[in-house]
């Protein structure tokens, strides 16, 4: 999921010191924040350009998830967010044992399950991300030259609903390293609706209870923009709802004639 993951160990060795109990994810706690300069018009509808992540208000002191600045998993609040995993699906990290795993509480990362160590926010290094919207798509990029990208998809700017459709992939010069290309994301359930990476320590694939998420953007300060995009079932189309209107309107109007 990122590149701390490397320092397993040192989670590991955080668990059996005994922090508090996993969390349940929760929307709220899986919503991700950016801020930053966007152009509005471009290609695709909607807006253009790359800003950075934020820490939110989650998992930062006096947040719900850290309360007293501490977090769930022992560690410091800091920001960050979880990944809003599909509840009953199959979680894949390689070198991890096991490496397949039946998620509960929406949290692939959970050691009440017997993964072995978790992580509560899931994602502390927000600071290494960035949101890019280009052309009527986005992407969720680890920044530097790689350009790391595990969830990506088209956005729907007229319900404002971004859709994650893509495996996980390199946008940038892809690494040398064979984990980065190995491929094994994809091949153990990596796809739509799915964080799912080849990364350069490895490789995960953490399926999402929904298949993409509400996005908010609003204007701050000195002309820069905040967008919000929070783990949601599909936002229905307009057609879909005209549609429900008139049925509900016939359906009314029967039970009227019926009544007479």
């Amino acid at each position: 999921m990122r590149i701390v993951r490397a320092l397993a160990l040192f989670g590991a060795l955080m668990f059996l010191a005994g922090p508090a109990a996993a969390a349940i994810n929760t929307p709220a706690s899986s919503t991700m924040v950016f801020e930053g300069a966007l152009t509005l018009g471009g290609g695709g509808g909607g807006y253009v350009g790359t800003i950075n992540a934020v820490a939110g208000t989650y998992y930062m002191p006096g947040g719900p998830g850290a309360p007293g600045g501490v977090n769930p998993d022992g560690t410091t609040a800091n920001g960050g967010w979880d990944v809003y995993a599909k509840t009953g699906g199959t979680a894949y990290v390689s070198g991890y044992t096991p490496q397949t795993h039946v998620i509960s509480d929406h949290d692939a990362y959970n050691a009440v399950d017997g993964w072995g160590d978790y992580y509560d926010p899931d994602v502390p290094d927000w600071y290494n991300y960035q949101l890019t919207f280009d052309a009527g798509r986005w992407y969720l990029e680890y920044k530097g030259d790689a350009l790391a990208t595990p969830m990506s998809g088209n956005v729907d700017w007229v319900n404002l609903y971004a859709w994650e459709t893509d495996t996980g992939s390199y946008r940038g010069v892809v690494p040398a390293d064979p984990d980065a290309n190995d491929g094994d994301a994809a091949l153990n359930g990596g796809g739509p609706a799915a964080w799912d990476m080849d990364w350069t320590w490895g490789s995960e694939a953490i399926p999402l209870e929904y298949p993409g998420f509400v996005v908010s953007v609003e204007e701050i300060d000195g002309g820069l923009w905040r967008v919000t995009m929070t783990p949601s079932a599909p936002v229905p189309e307009p057609a879909a709802i005209v549609v429900w209107s008139l049925l509900g309107g016939l359906g009314l109007a029967m039970g009227y004639w019926r009544k007479k």
